[in-house]
């Protein structure tokens, strides 16, 4: 069964972290016992130290890479994957950040996870690519609810099933944003996203499993991390909407709303401008029939 951990499986379940807002915080981590240690001295270790530098070298080019080095028992597997709205500055600069903080709280442990605000981590020593995996997995959120936990739940649900979606079949980077709204004039932010290499049927059930754990009572903020996938919604803003419409009173997002709308109104100006063509075409043809017949005479 599925359960929140620091290090897992045989150390009990931490409190969630209590947040105001995630920007800024302790990153969360998950060290996987069960994969066993190494030493310093080992080949393994020479080969992480490998595949480490070499995601931190490739996360300023790119918003997801996995590198391996080794061979049979030795082999590490590690990728990171970055927010789709952020720099390359900021992608590496997470990477390089979550890497530090592996070091420091999991030394040794062959397999571990690191969920940053930008970015999440992973290393292993077994094939972790393209693979949905939803544990171990971790979470924070807000110690004030709101008022009316049902609506924002219902506006939640609605406007995470879209961006789901969106993520897993539309997308080319598992990366979806959006705005519910709440109490018809405020926002909520929502943020979901897959590991790139999942897309499809399982970025969409591994984001539908992260919705499934979202808190009751209502909290402002809650961030649900999985190996695979995140989601995340505050009142406090995530992401820029600088031209972003306002948010739509049925919890619906604004952002898919304009993605729905794009592609249904370039056909319709296609149309429109194909009869106005062929309006001065009818109209060009009547001009010289009439000067024709003037000229017969």
């Amino acid at each position: 069964s599925s359960s929140a951990c620091t290090v897992c499986p045989f150390s009990p379940p931490p409190q969630p972290q209590i947040i105001q807002n995630f920007k800024g915080t302790v990153p969360r981590y998950a060290c996987q016992s069960i994969a066993g240690k190494y030493s310093q001295n080992e080949t393994y270790a020479q080969n992480l130290n490998l595949v480490l530098s070499d995601l931190i070298s490739n996360s300023s080019t790119t918003w997801f890479y996995n590198s391996t080095a080794g061979e049979g028992l030795n082999k590490v597997y590690a990728l990171f994957y970055c927010r789709g709205d952020i720099g390359s500055d900021d992608c590496h600069d997470c990477v390089q950040g979550t890497i530090s903080w592996a070091r420091k709280w999991c030394p040794s442990y062959k397999e571990a996870i690191v969920w940053y605000e930008q970015c999440t981590l992973r290393y292993a020593n077994r094939l972790i690519f393209s693979k949905e995996e939803e544990d171990p997995w971790d979470f924070a959120f807000s110690p004030i609810n709101v008022t009316d936990p049902n609506s924002l739940s219902q506006a939640l649900f609605e406007t995470m099933g879209g961006l789901i979606s969106d993520a897993a079949y539309t997308t080319s980077n598992g990366f979806s944003t959006g705005i519910a709204s709440y109490a018809s004039t405020k926002r909520v932010y929502c943020i979901v996203q897959c590991s790139p290499d999942i897309l499809g049927s399982p970025c969409y059930n591994c984001l539908t499993e992260a919705r499934s754990k979202v808190r009751s009572g209502g909290p402002k903020a809650a961030y649900i991390l999985l190996p695979s996938c995140r989601l995340m919604y505050d009142f406090d803003p995530l992401f820029s909407i600088a031209n972003s419409p306002p948010p739509q009173e049925n919890g619906k997002s604004s952002y898919i709303l304009f993605k729905v709308a794009l592609p249904v109104a370039v056909p319709i100006f296609f149309l429109c401008g194909m009869s106005i063509g062929y309006c001065l075409k009818i109209n060009k043809m009547k001009q010289r029939r009439k000067g024709s017949a003037a000229h017969q005479r």
